[in-house]
């Protein structure tokens, strides 16, 4: 372990080698995480994806009653096209950066601090995307009401809540982590001979104090997320967000309508990220293997121009697998006082899944 000092606190990299635990089989099988339908979609080559809100909110009548105007709000379909916009371009700078394999590699092998840097920082912008489309979402469904009040309490909207709960409290949680406890994203890398999977935790503090990924967030602080799995994950569940939401405004509005392909849209970032995320490695981090897998991927038709937008979580395929044995890699940065770091799937002699690690500033750790 060796510390890189800097102005703003000591600078931590951790390099292990370790092998998988039972320890962090988390789960006797693979979770179901609650059953999200299977979703197709099919497209032009050129078109966008299209999720089913998009749909919905363009057969609105005129003649519909809307309230966005009194709450000081854009018109719904306005909402709705202007944060999935956010979420896509996002999103696409996150593949994009991922994507960059020849500055990843860099990253590893010299510890230059540009490349993660600017990782950590598109994913936070991600994170909030993510958490701000779940809050448009919801006010766009307070547009047909008088008042927020109102809204929350009609059974239609209560379903959809339902519906999207278990997402809203998991991205909520991380959101919440960063912005009110100090959680930091620490990124953290598994590499076998020359494969290398990336992935990040949110930094926070166990009941004991002692600093490292957030029990709250994480499996008994003891885990991390891969992005391989976390952002179809993330993708998966917009989409399916998107169809409640679509379910909602449907029965508000008087029942489904057809609705000219029209709508549809020129291929956008939130298609271009897709597309590229679909070709991501299934390789994922030790836990995961134990996880639903969120199956993501576009695929051509035979004979045809068109293509099908395959979202199904949980899949019933898991094609998430981990490395037999693997070096992991993950930073701390000092903060003045704390003294003791947890490490992510790090396991001592006794079997246990933890480890802590005593540190004083300006000594170096190996």
């Amino acid at each position: 372990m060796r510390d890189e000092g800097t102005a703003a606190g000591p600078h931590y990299e951790c390099l292990l080698e370790v092998k998988p635990l039972a320890a962090f089989l988390l789960a006797d099988r693979v979770s179901t995480e609650g059953r999200l339908m299977l979703m197709q979609y099919t497209l032009k080559v050129d078109d966008a994806v299209c999720p089913e809100a998009v749909f919905a909110l363009a057969a609105l009548s005129d003649s519909i009653p809307l309230f966005h105007d009194k709450h000081g709000s854009r018109h719904p379909v306005a909402i709705y096209n202007t944060s999935l916009s956010s979420v896509g371009r996002r999103l696409l700078r996150m593949v994009e950066h991922l994507s960059d394999r020849k500055g990843m590699l860099s990253h590893l092998a010299t510890n230059s601090p540009q490349w993660s840097t600017e990782l950590i920082e598109r994913h936070d912008a991600l994170l909030d995307a993510l958490m701000e489309h779940t809050e448009d979402c919801d006010n766009i469904l307070v547009s047909f009401f008088e008042s927020a009040e109102v809204c929350k309490k009609h059974p239609l909207v209560r379903t959809y809540s339902i519906a999207i709960k278990k997402y809203r409290k998991h991205i909520g949680h991380i959101v919440n982590e960063i912005k009110h406890k100090q959680g930091r994203i620490r990124l953290v890398f598994l590499s076998e001979s020359s494969a290398v999977c990336p992935g990040y935790f949110i930094e926070g503090l166990d009941h004991k104090g002692i600093v490292g990924p957030s029990p709250w967030i994480h499996k008994e602080g003891a885990t991390a997320f891969s992005f391989n799995r976390d952002l179809r994950y993330h993708v998966c569940n917009v989409l399916e967000m998107s169809r409640h939401l679509a379910t909602c405004v449907w029965a508000l509005s008087g029942g489904k309508q057809e609705v000219s392909m029209e709508a549809a849209r020129k291929k956008d970032e939130f298609t271009r990220a897709i597309e590229q995320l679909a070709l991501f490695p299934v390789d994922v981090f030790p836990d995961e293997t134990t996880k639903a897998w969120p199956e993501l991927g576009i695929l051509p038709l035979p004979d045809s121009p068109l293509r099908t937008l395959v979202s199904d979580f949980p899949a019933k395929v898991h094609r998430g697998v981990s490395f037999k044995a693997f070096q992991i890699k993950t930073s701390f940065e000092g903060d003045g006082k704390s003294r003791q770091f947890r490490l992510p799937y790090f396991a001592t002699s006794d079997g246990s899944s933890t480890r802590d690690v005593r540190m004083r500033t300006n000594e170096k750790h190996q």
